[in-house]
């Protein structure tokens, strides 16, 4: 269960970068530019290396607790907002490309954000549904019975996809209980 976690950071990048070398080829196919093939490599390793950096800064490969999906689709969003300033103000800068060349970039960049956007969509929406499911279900006890245990409940309970349940409490001493007495399984000692 505790793969997944390992290893969702990984299969995101994977289908990420995959996504940007097919859409950048699959441009390249359609405007038949095999005389670009050997400067595309060039500025497909930059796009990539691009991407990389965006993710790393954004921290969109971090997995946490908190990878649930709005809040995955928020960081694609943010990363695909900076990349796209980046890639444009790379391609202002450099300024050398023929006509036939920057369609090729423009479209292969919007074809990577509408493909990649669509294929992280589904697989966050997998993934959540997948662990609603109890596919990743993190058996959990918490620590005390207060307040604060129930407003940890309430925000897990409240995010189940994020995949923790809840199997019961430990009292603390001098702590006034809030929670369920039947689900207290014992003290902090215990």
């Amino acid at each position: 269960m505790a793969r997944l976690a390992q290893i969702l950071p990984y299969l995101y990048f994977v289908v990420d970068v995959s996504i940007l070398v097919f859409a950048f080829f699959g441009v390249s196919y359609l405007f038949d530019q095999n005389n670009f093939f050997k400067e595309g490599l060039l500025i497909l390793i930059s796009l990539i290396v691009l991407w990389v950096i965006v993710g790393n800064y954004t921290k969109l490969y971090r997995s946490n607790l908190h990878n649930g999906f709005s809040t995955r689709m928020g960081s694609y969003a943010k990363s695909y907002i900076i990349f796209l300033v980046l890639f444009v103000t790379m391609v202002y800068v450099t300024s050398k490309f023929t006509t036939a060349v920057g369609d090729v970039l423009f479209l292969s960049i919007v074809g990577f954000l509408v493909l990649d956007a669509g294929a992280n969509f589904v697989l966050v929406n997998i993934i959540s549904k997948f662990r609603r499911r109890q596919g990743n279900i993190k058996h959990t006890l918490v620590a005390g019975a207060g307040d604060t245990a129930v407003r940890i409940s309430s925000y897990l309970n409240s995010n189940p996809d994020f995949g923790f349940q809840i199997n019961g409490y430990l009292k603390c001493k001098n702590e006034e209980c809030k929670v369920n007495e039947d689900a207290v399984v014992g003290n902090l000692k215990d």
